[in-house]
């Protein structure tokens, strides 16, 4: 199979699967519609780390203008957004055009420190905050909250299946 035909069938199957989810979404708001519920029922779908435009192209789903629903706006193409929220993470600023953007700041070495043993389930002033390996785990992680508090867990539930120097050093 070559690279191209590679490529056609990762495009093809992502259009199926964009298909499939605006079918999903589409006859869950029908359901929702016959019943009448007073919640609104929305669907949360999460992106993490984000790196390019073209991905965000396969989680815009969209459905045939319905006047069900007065209040809503059409688009141009006849077709109205889906009761469907998207919470999208990125390091890259471009990414994000909605206006509501909200922008987290690195940590300090010392509050990654901190972070990185609280989530371990150590206490702030533990031995281990102070290792030149837990520093170089911080660093590594370039004291971003997220991936600080990811490996501070795995570091808790290595301290708890190897102890507390093999979980920092591995």
């Amino acid at each position: 199979e070559s690279e191209v035909e590679r490529e056609q069938a990762k495009l093809r199957f992502m259009m199926d699967a964009k298909d499939r989810m605006t079918t999903y979404l589409s006859s869950r708001r029908k359901q929702q519609q016959q019943l009448d519920e007073k919640e609104d029922g929305k669907i949360l779908i999460v992106l993490d780390d984000v790196y390019c435009k073209e991905d965000l192209y396969w989680f815009q789903f969209d459905m045939p203008a319905d006047d069900s629903k007065k209040d809503e706006e059409d688009t141009e193409k006849g077709t109205k957004k889906i009761y469907c929220d998207i919470l999208t993470t990125t390091k890259l600023r471009s990414l994000t055009s909605s206006s509501r953007t909200i922008v987290t700041h690195l940590l300090s070495e010392k509050e990654s420190l901190s972070l990185l043993m609280t989530e371990a389930s150590l206490s702030r002033d533990h031995v281990a905050s102070t290792s030149d390996e837990a520093k170089d785990i911080v660093r590594k992680c370039a004291y971003h909250p997220l991936a600080v508090r990811s490996v501070g867990r795995w570091v808790g539930l290595k301290y708890e299946t190897a102890g507390v120097v093999n979980s920092v050093e591995e």
